[in-house]
């Protein structure tokens, strides 16, 4: 009699350890929240990703503590085909089920920025670096001499002037190039020649403006070798 108590202790007991584990396990991949991140993470699902890639990505860019423990939850919900591919921007400290909640909803991190009229892009190329979205130097490159920029034969100018203003959804993950496409495209889907036409005989043509731009930053220069030419003579006085 003893004997069979034990044959079936012992695997009800080894039952209960594995159980016992798998809740531990389950708790600490699936329920707890994620790692707390200093800085968002960026992560960027592609069209045809696998739900093992997407899982990979996310346990690599610190969203979630187990790749595995998400790809679970998800079969478990059968949310892993509604995913939704885009780049998104995660803040650390969220649970699979959260995570999972923003892919399936397609809750992409971008940013909204709204571009004032009349700003030089020296100023939009600043104000797009506040977003943390590129370096400015880097964006003022590519308005200036680009590649879309020098297809459209926009001058020595570049964008200036040519860059719409607008609220825009830029993807944390955007570069320098797609920022400025965008913009020019946007430019050039509002301001079509009969626009362009009523603005002339308002004298407010684009190319009005784009000259007068290349008249201010003429002096600009003027000035800026005038007080060179001044700090140099200065010093030679010394």
């Amino acid at each position: 009699m003893l004997g069979k108590t034990i044959s079936w202790a012992l695997p009800i007991a080894a039952m209960s350890g594995l159980m016992g584990i798998g809740f531990v396990l389950y708790h600490r991949f699936v329920v707890a929240p994620g790692p707390e991140l200093r800085e968002p993470a960026l992560v960027s699902i592609r069209r045809g990703d696998s739900l093992r890639t997407i899982a990979g990505k996310l346990e690599e860019g610190g969203v979630v503590r187990s790749a595995l423990g998400l790809r679970l939850y998800a079969r478990a919900t059968g949310k892993g085909h509604e995913v939704k591919a885009g780049d998104y921007a995660f803040p650390g400290g969220e649970r699979v089920a959260e995570v999972m909640l923003r892919l399936v909803a397609g809750d992409f991190g971008l940013a909204n920025i709204t571009i004032p009229e009349g700003q030089t892009v020296h100023q939009i190329a600043e104000r797009l670096q506040s977003f943390g979205l590129a370096c400015d130097s880097d964006i003022e490159r590519e308005a200036r001499n680009g590649a879309i920029v020098r297809a459209l034969g926009l001058g020595e100018l570049g964008a200036e002037g040519y860059l719409f203003p607008a609220t825009y959804r830029f993807s944390p993950l955007a570069g320098q190039s797609r920022i400025v496409e965008t913009m020019l495209a946007r430019f050039f889907e509002i301001w079509t020649p009969a626009v362009e036409k009523r603005r002339f005989e308002l004298g407010l043509s684009t190319q009005l403006e784009v000259l007068q731009a290349r008249l201010d930053l003429t002096r600009a220069q003027t000035t800026e070798l005038g007080a060179r030419f001044g700090f140099n003579a200065a010093l030679a006085r010394l």
